[in-house]
């Protein structure tokens, strides 16, 4: 009967110690629930890391981890929780049919009722799937809107989900081709959330309405393939947004040029008044409470909490 001597047994705990850190730190910055695309199921966050343990992935990284050095282990640790964990998000106007976080509750994507909602989020997990991630979140069922506090945790935390992400897939549903002056007549660059969804991301993905890819790729799609770095596309996206070029690659939240980034809004428009104010908040990394019904009070709130970060008086003359 083989034992374990002290050693190994010091080495095993080791290795447990460090892969419940670096599990903790990166299930904390997945958002509260997303999709399992292989089974079209929503996911708690807090139940991804055990999904992982039970997976031949993690078999697989305890066992490399036997045969290299304590140095190694902490690359490879991250490396695998994070090709485990890596999650794509989908930037989209919202429609008349969105399935909601309570019909993901009942039944798993692909046992919805038809609906071009429906449709839209099965196209957009199978994208996923094919671009080598597992995990899937849409702001229409990935949020439990009949929760207050969820609505605020999410909106304030709606930015950095979208730059955590490995991959943000944008859906134009108005734009069937490539022709000169398509893009910009977009409504997706007139809404005031998906700016935010077009500055946070480090991948983006332009698709068309047939969800083919807006860059015609005939290698073939890869998960790293970034639109926003196509330097004649990013030219294109510019002057949809009427965003400098320089920001679309690199982005960083601040209370910094508040005049031009309030410009970015101008053309601008949401549903609800609120939201012109609580889109922004990512945007110049702020936090304000998130109270629907106060109307044109929320943009009021946030020109105070920025005069409170930046000496910037623009911010009452754009």
């Amino acid at each position: 009967m083989s034992s374990i001597n002290p050693k190994q047994q010091s080495q095993s705990n080791d290795q447990q110690e460090l892969l419940a850190q670096l599990l903790e730190a990166r299930s904390a910055e997945l958002p509260t629930r997303l999709i399992d695309t292989k089974n079209g199921v929503l996911v708690e966050s807090y139940q991804i890391a055990n999904l992982f343990k039970n997976s031949q992935e993690y078999a697989n990284l305890i066992q490399h981890l036997n045969s290299i050095v304590f140095s190694e282990w902490r690359d490879l640790i991250e490396s695998s929780i994070d090709n485990y964990f890596s999650y794509a998000t989908l930037s989209h106007r919202w429609g008349y049919s969105e399935p909601l976080h309570k019909d993901l509750q009942a039944s798993a994507t692909h046992a919805l009722p038809p609906s071009s909602g429906i449709e839209k989020l099965l196209r957009f997990c199978a994208v996923t799937r094919e671009r080598g991630f597992r995990w899937a979140w849409s702001d229409t069922c990935c949020i439990d809107k009949t929760s207050s506090s969820e609505v605020q945790e999410s909106i304030n935390s709606m930015f950095h989900w979208y730059r955590a992400s490995g991959l943000t897939i944008v859906y134009l549903a108005d734009v069937a081709v490539t022709e000169e002056g398509v893009l910009k007549r977009s409504k997706w660059f007139k809404r005031g959330w998906t700016l935010q969804e077009l500055l946070a991301p480090r991948v983006i993905q332009f698709y068309k309405s047939d969800w083919t890819s807006y860059i015609p790729r005939p290698d073939g799609i890869l998960a790293t393939d970034n639109d926003k770095a196509v330097p004649e596309f990013a030219q294109l996206l510019s002057e949809a947004a009427r965003v400098d070029v320089k920001y679309l690659t690199k982005f960083t939240p601040s209370t910094e040029d508040v005049r031009e980034k309030m410009h970015w809004v101008a053309h601008r428009a949401t549903t609800k008044v609120e939201d012109m104010a609580y889109c922004l908040c990512g945007i110049f990394g702020v936090f304000i409470p998130i109270l629907y019904g106060e109307k044109d009070r929320a943009f009021t709130r946030l020109q105070e909490e920025l005069l409170k970060q930046s000496s910037d008086l623009s911010l009452f003359d754009w």
